[in-house]
């Protein structure tokens, strides 16, 4: 028989892998030939849903990394501005004229490029190396004042923002959902303890009829293995006593198993 588990001690994280790595025991055990496979068909959904809330989790980390890449950016372009401005100090005539040109040309696409949005700042950044690599009297402003791994660095920056907040773009319109992590997890526990209670009863039945028990059992076993090293985690990620207080936990389900 497979242990009684209350999935409520388990935080989030814990939660969403343990039932990943229970649905992976299921589905190498052959549901539809042990005949429980409506019982994991509405545990799968579950999952499926838990895992698109846990992407979105994820996502603030996601967005850090691209709030980096912007940084990165700017700073290109506020280095290469910078840099510009200062060789329009310089004591060579034609240095001090190929700065004044740059300068000005710069103005005319933005005065702060910077402080531009997300689009129109990659688009001003692209225009700027595109003519950099086909305007030759900008190129060669460019390299008379020795610029040119600032335009290089603006387009390396420019190129992994713009990769990196497009692949975002796309997660977040595939995966969003109203449903949150808290909203799924009583009625994902209600499917596990079904999914539990027949794997149980179709190995009674089969004992009781003299059937081949052995996919069973190796399923139960299986699953028993699953629960005690979860609950061996739980333990060890447990707080001591006095360490503080103890996170927030569901209200006690009846396993029904």
């Amino acid at each position: 028989m497979i242990k009684k588990f209350d999935l409520t001690g388990l935080v989030a994280t814990q939660y969403f892998q343990f039932l990943m790595r229970l649905m992976k025991i299921i589905d190498d055990a052959d549901p539809t030939k042990l005949n429980i496979i409506l019982r994991v068909n509405p545990l799968k959904i579950f999952v499926a849903k838990l895992s698109k809330v846990v992407k979105q989790d994820q996502a603030y980390e996601e967005t850090k990394e691209i709030k980096e890449l912007e940084d990165d950016r700017d700073d290109a372009i506020k280095g290469y501005v910078g840099y510009v401005k200062s060789m329009t100090r310089s004591k060579k005539p034609a240095v001090k004229a190929a700065a004044k040109f740059l300068l000005n040309y710069l103005n005319n696409l933005s005065k702060h490029i910077y402080a531009e949005d997300y689009s129109s700042e990659s688009a001003i950044l692209n225009k700027i190396y595109q003519d950099y690599l086909t305007n030759t009297e900008i190129k060669a402003a460019i390299i008379a004042i020795g610029a040119q791994d600032w335009l290089t660095q603006i387009n390396d920056s420019n190129v992994a923002f713009e990769a990196k907040y497009q692949e975002r773009t796309v997660e977040i319109a595939e995966d969003e959902t109203e449903e949150s992590f808290t909203d799924l997890r009583q009625p994902s526990k209600e499917a596990y303890y079904a999914l539990i209670s027949i794997i149980n009863s179709r190995y009674d039945v089969a004992v009781y009829e003299n059937q081949d028990t052995t996919e069973y059992l190796n399923l139960i076993n299986n699953i028993n293995a699953l629960i005690i090293q979860t609950e061996q985690i739980i333990a060890a990620t447990k707080p001591k006593k006095g360490a503080g207080k103890k996170p927030p936990t569901d209200p006690p389900v009846d396993p029904g198993v």
